[in-house]
């Protein structure tokens, strides 16, 4: 999901399971520093001639000030939002450990759109895109109608992580068990049909103690992340909703991106021991 984060300013617009390779040896990737992506996103002359030092190489976000100072020197409240969610991103993936080392790729960005002139120039403006099985709930809605206004946006692709997350997981041998069998069997067909959602409220609402760790683990993780998305998803909507310009629209769009990825990684750090994880995570 770093790399979610680390595309420049990318919707991918089709997140799925199939989409998500799994690389035959770990690939090494420049260490990811969310700071670059800020004093970029506020480098107008302006905003950077009021900024003292931009400690763009620091990783301490608790003592050098770097926020405090970009906080200061961003005169816009919809980027002072963007700066307050690329913090929270920072302190985030410090409590977990981020390596270099890159396990996995997302693929098929044929219908990947940039953020840059989402609004205007992008060829996939206002068309919606998509595996269904892996699409968040709003944007299934809006695919049913016929003239529909709705936005895609980094809350849909974060709710295709999810939903992808699941996948991986009731179709994961790991997963198989004699007292889940039957469940994962019915899981599996469901996962397939418009009835996805009694798989999730299963999930997230719990499994029998005897279940494999694997599942017990995501149960867990399901419970805490599906209502952040959904309270996330909220928040975008209203903060959208107030947007005056399409400037400001996209910085809603960066601020959800980085909430979201924020979001998953606490998860990760709170869970660790349920999850049965390191203290590391991979790009």
């Amino acid at each position: 999901m770093i790399g979610f984060t680390r595309s420049g300013g990318y919707l991918h617009r089709d997140v799925s399971i199939g989409n998500v390779i799994r690389l035959d040896k770990p690939a090494q990737r420049p260490a990811f520093n969310i700071r670059e992506r800020m004093a970029g996103l506020v480098h107008p002359p302006d905003i950077v001639e009021g900024m003292k030092n931009l400690r763009v190489d620091s990783q301490d976000s608790d003592g050098d000030g770097f926020w405090k100072d970009l906080i200061v020197a961003t005169t816009e409240e919809s980027l002072k939002a963007v700066v307050r969610a690329a913090e929270r991103l920072e302190k985030a993936l410090a409590q977990v450990g981020l390596s270099t080392e890159c396990l996995a790729v997302l693929i098929d960005s044929d219908m990947a759109a940039p953020l840059e002139g989402y609004f205007s120039s992008s060829e996939h403006s206002g068309v919606i895109s998509g595996t269904p099985e892996f699409m968040s709930e709003p944007l299934i809605a809006a695919l049913r109608e016929v003239e529909s206004t709705y936005v895609q946006n980094p809350v849909d692709d974060l709710n295709s992580f999810m939903w992808t997350t699941i996948w991986g997981t009731v179709f994961n041998p790991r997963a198989d068990g004699s007292q889940m069998q039957n469940r994962l069997v019915h899981w599996r067909k469901m996962l397939r049909t418009h009835e996805r959602v009694s798989v999730l409220r299963e999930i997230e609402g719990s499994v029998p103690d005897d279940s494999s760790p694997i599942l017990e683990g995501i149960s867990s993780l399901i419970a805490e992340w599906r209502p952040a998305l959904v309270k996330l998803e909220r928040e975008f909507g209203y903060a959208f909703k107030k947007a005056l310009n399409a400037d400001q629209k996209l910085h809603v769009f960066y601020q959800s991106a980085l909430e979201g990825v924020a979001l998953y990684a606490e998860l990760l750090h709170e869970l660790r021991e349920t999850l049965g994880l390191k203290l590391e995570v991979t790009q």
